[in-house]
């Protein structure tokens, strides 16, 4: 049934799948692709709602009264005035989002047709979530949003759905926490001001120190200065330049620990010319999920399509139910490369497999 339902709506699939994608969607603007999806979902009779960050959230009542929820972000890294070249070419479908995330949300909205049309009644009390803001500095703002205000009394389990890898069953997530360091001194000209400090130089001494802070060994832990700038001419003092930089975990209690001794170096540095403000522009806890049993039904599922799941390590909506005790896992729909470049591709043929697990686990998990 689930074959024949996919090779009929196959078609079809690919000209939502295509509309979907050439759908801006930039992160804290994904009010258009979020009507469009409603509108889908209104036509197969489903009632939805938009919620106050902008979460479109349907909820079908199921046999028990245990929750599974199915969450697909809807936002994408790429920026309003992106072009977005929709190219279908040896196997393969070149455009920026139509594998982070555009892939997961068609083959939820998918999902939740073949219900529909079979007229299948979830075993469990189901919420399909199309949530906004996953990527970058959304901050995971449309999952948290909906875990904290969603009464969720006997939830089984979370799946976060990514459009890439489709043999992945993540269920370790690694946390971060990421800084924007701002440097203001007095600066000057390079040879009359001479002697006053250098924010470039503050910034350079901040950096040298921070690469010099022991991480955890029996923990994977990592810090990465990812920008640096500052200044403004060759003979002219700096008097502002900006660090942003990020410490990433597995162990929450490790990363908030060197996060701390991080933030102790750059305070550090606060002197009569120089002054350093210090925000946080990105945190995602680490979490893990430990749940034999849905994890036998994922492999089953997986086996019997001929599927070799990896339990891999990840960093997706599924953190923030993660780290609140949460089961959570994230699956995947197909293959893809370049993620959040321009050349972003999917591969086609494995859509079909990644679609039918879904379902398969809708039908099956108990």
């Amino acid at each position: 049934m689930i074959e024949h339902f996919i090779t009929q709506h196959l078609v079809q699939f690919h000209d939502d799948l295509k509309r979907i994608t050439l759908t801006a969607a930039p992160t804290f603007d994904e009010s258009r692709r979020v009507a469009l999806i409603q509108d889908m979902l209104t036509q197969w009779d489903y009632d939805s709602h938009i919620d106050d960050v902008g979460n479109l959230i349907c909820f079908v009542k199921g046999e028990v009264r245990e929750q599974v929820v199915y969450s697909a972000h809807v936002d994408t890294v790429f920026p309003l005035n992106t072009e977005l070249n929709y190219i279908e070419q040896d196997g393969f479908i070149h455009c920026p989002g139509v594998a982070d995330n555009s892939l997961a949300v068609t083959s939820l909205i998918y999902v939740m047709k073949y219900l529909r049309e079979y007229a299948i009644t979830p075993h469990f009390d189901t919420y399909f979530v199309f949530n906004v803001c996953e990527e970058g500095l959304g901050n995971l703002h449309g999952i948290k949003h909906f875990i904290d205000t969603t009464p969720l009394p006997n939830l089984k389990v979370h799946f976060a759905l990514e459009g890439n890898k489709l043999n992945r069953l993540t269920s370790t997530f690694v946390g971060s926490i990421r800084k924007k360091v701002a440097i203001k001194g007095l600066g000057g000209h390079s040879w009359r001001d001479y002697g006053n400090t250098s924010a470039v130089q503050v910034a350079a001494n901040i950096i040298s120190q921070l690469y010099d802070i022991a991480l955890p060994q029996t923990s994977k832990t990592t810090l990465n200065v990812g920008k640096l700038q500052g200044g403004t001419g060759v003979n002219v003092i700096p008097q502002y330049a900006e660090i942003l930089f990020e410490v990433r975990f597995v162990d929450q209690q490790e990363g908030l620990r060197v996060m701390d001794e991080a933030l102790s170096i750059i305070n550090a540095f606060h002197r009569d010319q120089i002054t350093i403000d210090i925000e946080t522009i990105g945190d995602r806890p680490a979490g893990q999920t430990h749940n034999p049993e849905v994890v036998a039904t994922i492999k089953a599922v997986h086996q019997s399509l001929g599927i070799n799941t990896d339990e891999d390590i990840g960093s997706t909506d599924s953190n923030y139910p993660a780290s609140k005790g949460l089961s959570s896992f994230t699956l995947g729909l197909s293959n893809a490369k370049n993620l959040h470049a321009l050349e972003e591709f999917v591969e086609i043929p494995p859509m079909q497999t990644g679609l039918h697990q879904l379902i398969k686990i809708v039908e099956t998990l108990r």
